[in-house]
């Protein structure tokens, strides 16, 4: 049987997210899965050190949604950024073609993987 290839998408900008993210793929890696990231943000490092590979994906900068939330709107992103976040999903779910994709702060995801019938499992945000 061959190892499960996952995919785990986060928002790079923010170290919760990313190290929540980092420890389940740490443990799935350990058990024999192929894991690969894509993410964009300054805690890439962070992931690039334990020996992950990194996709650079486009996302929401981290300013725009605490503006957004500061104002009080509960909307996270633009329309524009939510299509072009949609798109960036479907295009690397089509290239990297994983079994499964993990994501943590990546609403786009849930949409997106959609598209080519993968499997989603969300960390937050649920749908």
């Amino acid at each position: 049987m061959r190892p499960l290839n996952i995919l785990v998408t986060t928002h790079g900008e923010v170290l919760a997210h990313t190290t929540r993210a980092l420890m389940i793929a740490e443990e799935l890696r350990s058990r024999g899965a192929n894991v690969a990231f894509a993410m964009r943000g300054d805690k890439t490092a962070i992931v690039e050190a334990a020996g992950f590979e990194v996709h650079d994906i486009v996302g929401v900068p981290l300013k725009d949604v605490l503006l957004r939330l500061r104002k009080g709107n509960t909307k996270l992103c633009s329309n524009s950024q939510a299509v072009e976040c949609v798109d960036a999903d479907i295009e690397i779910l089509k290239r990297e073609r994983p079994d499964i994709v993990l994501s943590d702060f990546r609403p786009s995801m849930a949409a997106a993987a959609r598209s080519p019938r993968t499997p989603h499992v969300s960390l937050l945000n649920a749908t």
